[in-house]
């Protein structure tokens, strides 16, 4: 009996808790895995961030970029700024045989319009319209502190890369659910799917005007000039920017 739930044993799979099987350097080592991974987490929150750093590490261990670097046995090459190939190069032919792995760049994220600032007078805020791709939970996204990344290409050709939300003296943003009490009717009786519309994904950006102001639109404007003192962008540069809620 006991040679046959011995074999037994041996056919079947046990799961086991890591932190009660681990020793002190298998610990060690998950932490030294673990602590790293979760710094590339917080800089790595879009594709374009990813490879920039990739590309950052890559220099780092001696990679050459292609195809300055053809006589170099570690190379690298960017596409877009979006996706990232590197390889090591051996002695044999590729019809020898080849090692390969590849990697999705998952980098959740809410999208914004190509022209999204617009004030909401019911509310007096400037808002910002989204998009989302069909990747997300809706549901995740509202009511949750928010950061501005992105890319915007300006009107005389040059780049910039924005950030806002990361430091502790910068704002967060939100994209506001409705209080319990107004969702009853709205969403209680909803699928999960259905009960946030993706046409109300609107980001509360700002509430801000100048002292006295007399313009039409002075809670807009006033975040326009504060975006053009930062980044010297006009409203005109969003048509060319990507910029994304992380």
């Amino acid at each position: 009996m006991q040679a046959k739930k011995e074999q037994v044993n041996q056919l079947l799979y046990e799961r086991k808790n890591f932190w009660k099987e681990a020793s002190a350097e298998e610990i060690k080592k998950a932490f030294d895995f673990a602590v790293p991974y979760k710094d590339f987490l917080n800089q790595c929150k879009t594709e374009r961030e990813t490879v920039i750093w990739t590309e950052e590490l890559l220099k780092a261990n001696k990679f050459k970029a292609l195809p300055a670097a053809k006589q170099n046995k570690k190379v690298y090459s960017v596409f877009r700024n979006k996706t990232i190939a590197m390889a090591v190069l051996g002695s044999e032919p590729v019809s020898a045989g080849f090692n390969m792995v590849a990697a999705h760049i998952d980098a959740p994220r809410v999208d914004l319009k190509q022209n999204p600032l617009y004030e909401d007078k019911s509310s007096a805020v400037a808002c910002m319209k989204t998009h989302y791709y069909g990747g997300i939970k809706k549901y995740q996204w509202v009511s949750t502190p928010l950061a501005i990344h992105g890319t915007i290409i300006k009107s005389d050709g040059s780049t910039i890369n924005i950030s806002i939300g990361e430091n502790n003296e910068e704002p967060v943003f939100i994209i506001p659910d409705l209080l319990p009490h107004l969702a009853r009717k709205e969403q209680y009786t909803k699928t999960l799917g259905e009960a946030i519309s993706a046409s109300n994904m609107n980001l509360i950006f700002s509430s801000m005007m100048e002292p006295k102001t007399e313009e039409k639109e002075a809670i807009k404007l006033y975040a326009l000039k504060l975006l053009n003192q930062r980044y010297g962008i006009q409203e005109k540069d969003f048509i060319s920017a990507e910029l994304e809620l992380v």
